[in-house]
């Protein structure tokens, strides 16, 4: 229905609403207010020197068509920043260094589908320190893997949060030295 007014606001008003709220990490049960799920993942904002801005590592998978960054979820025993370079790896079949120890935290809500689930993470701005595309371990689940100017990354992605730890992350990279 053309023209039609979605009765549900943005992905990001949801994102703001949901950092803002009172009850955060709570969600509204059969029996009132209960603790959400919170799932932990980590990935890495590959940045390199481009023509004329600077590029960003992104990632296609099979189950979606906008570029994405790498991540995923945190094994036991395994440091956030260890997560961010080994899923970089798999999904990238590059090897990368974290510029940071310090990561840059991103979080939404995923309720699409029962149960509701609050997903946390952590980013670490990184640069190429070898490797290839076609290295990754993750052919299965990843169609393509390339290089996209920041602007065009940032107006072909969906996600709010990814959207949000790329522009924080490419704040402090330095084209003259290229690194952070």
């Amino acid at each position: 229905m053309r023209g039609v007014r979605r009765p549900w606001p943005s992905p990001s008003a949801c994102v703001r609403r949901f950092v803002d709220n009172p009850h955060h990490g709570e969600v509204l049960g059969g029996g009132g207010l209960k603790q959400m799920e919170t799932k932990t993942a980590a990935g890495c904002v590959v940045l390199r020197a481009g023509e004329a801005e600077p590029e960003v590592l992104v990632i296609w998978t099979k189950q979606y068509a906008d570029p994405t960054l790498p991540k995923g979820h945190v094994k036991p025993g395994e440091s956030l920043l260890e997560c961010a370079l080994r899923e970089t790896e798999e999904e990238t079949g590059y090897v990368v260094e974290a510029k940071v120890q310090t990561s840059v935290e991103t979080e939404r809500v995923l309720d699409k589908h029962p149960p509701t689930v609050r997903k946390v993470v952590h980013w670490f701005p990184a640069s190429v320190v070898s490797g290839a595309p076609e290295n990754r371990a993750e052919k299965s689940l990843i169609s393509r893997v390339g290089w996209l100017p920041l602007s065009e990354a940032i107006r072909q992605m969906r996600r709010p949060d990814e959207i949000e730890a790329l522009r924080r992350c490419a704040a402090v990279w330095t084209p003259s030295a290229m690194s952070f």
